[in-house]
């Protein structure tokens, strides 16, 4: 039996061909750069996404930003709860649905969520930098091409 310090699971031969394995791996640490980055900025990964997704779409519902997301509608209304109190959206009633409440970015969420782009370009420079830009290009074609080849209902309890 080996000493538990003489054991490289990074680079096991089983470990390291699995796909699984390796993606878990390479989100866990591009998971701790981006949160190590965002947290001088008081937001967290899940509040980063939901700017993001709002700078582009401004004015979905809980229900979209969940799909967008891939998170449980319960999860994105804590989330979006969340950024209301601390002033990053606003939610609105539909015009059309009076049930429906939409997001809507606030000028300080605006702000926010241009700071933290570089805070995440940054993040996935450092781990792609073994990469040129044409495989980088490749990899993520290849990972959306994987993604998207996934049922879509596929939901996570938190993100």
């Amino acid at each position: 039996m080996t000493d538990a310090e003489d054991i490289d699971v990074a680079h096991d031969e089983v470990l390291g061909s699995r796909v699984g394995y390796v993606v878990r791996r390479f989100n866990q640490a591009i998971r701790a750069q981006v949160e190590d980055g965002l947290r001088p900025l008081g937001l967290t990964t899940s509040q980063y996404a939901v700017l993001a997704v709002l700078q582009r779409h401004d004015g979905i519902n809980n229900a979209q930003l969940a799909r967008v997301l891939a998170v449980t509608p319960q999860t994105m209304t804590r989330i979006l709860a969340g950024m209301s109190q601390a002033g990053l959206i606003v939610r609105q009633v539909s015009a059309h649905h009076g049930r429906v409440r939409l997001a809507l970015l606030t000028d300080a969420g605006r702000e926010l969520a241009d700071r933290a782009h570089p805070v995440i370009d940054a993040a996935e420079d450092r781990l792609l930098a073994p990469l040129t830009d044409r495989q980088r290009a490749q990899l993520l074609g290849y990972m959306r091409t994987c993604a998207d080849a996934l049922p879509g209902d596929i939901v996570f309890d938190s993100l």
